[in-house]
């Protein structure tokens, strides 16, 4: 009986992320494919190029970008704001990158004192949801810290520090620094 319950969520999961669309950088419109794998009774999605999964042995519901991405210490208040999220659009979060060791920080040029490495931050996207619709929109719950979004990436950072928000412009501005209300 189990085994039918899983399948029948797996076949549910699968049948949400089919139904998504993604936009890429290059404003091109392109679907969601699903792939279920039986003998590991996991669902991979396949959005722009990237090869989404459940996260093995967590008892996270959110789909990470690859296998590197670890969810595990994840504070309850960013996947709450992250359940936001999903519930706002109705689409799976995708994240591109959760927690972060000293090292691993260091080695992505992440900031200092990065809210990654305290495990209040996630880099995320939503499949056909601009970066800038999903900043605007992560804006705005509550208990939001920082929201940062970059000029050469699909993925917005959120995190529950303390508030700020920014861009990293293409332009001969690094950085634009956005006051907040």
């Amino acid at each position: 009986m189990m085994r039918f319950l899983r399948f029948g969520v797996l076949v549910g999961l699968t049948g949400l992320i089919a139904g998504c669309n993604t936009t890429g950088s290059n404003g091109v419109s392109s679907s969601v494919s699903t792939h279920i794998d039986m003998s590991q009774r996991s669902v991979m999605a396949y959005a722009n190029g990237l090869e989404t999964k459940p996260v093995k042995n967590s008892k996270s519901r959110f789909l990470v970008a690859h296998s590197k991405v670890q969810l595990g210490c994840l504070k309850p208040e960013l996947t709450k704001l992250l359940g936001k999220v999903e519930k706002h659009y109705g689409k799976p979060v995708i994240i591109t990158s959760g927690y972060r060791s000293k090292a691993y920080n260091r080695r992505v040029k992440g900031a200092k004192n990065s809210q990654h490495m305290n495990c209040k931050a996630a880099d995320i996207r939503v499949p056909g949801v601009s970066k800038n619709a999903l900043a605007k929109y992560a804006r705005t719950i509550s208990g939001i810290g920082g929201v940062g979004i970059y000029c050469r990436s699909s993925y917005v950072h959120v995190d529950v520090g303390s508030r700020r928000d920014w861009s990293w412009g293409c332009g001969k501005s690094k950085r634009r620094k956005t006051a907040r209300r």
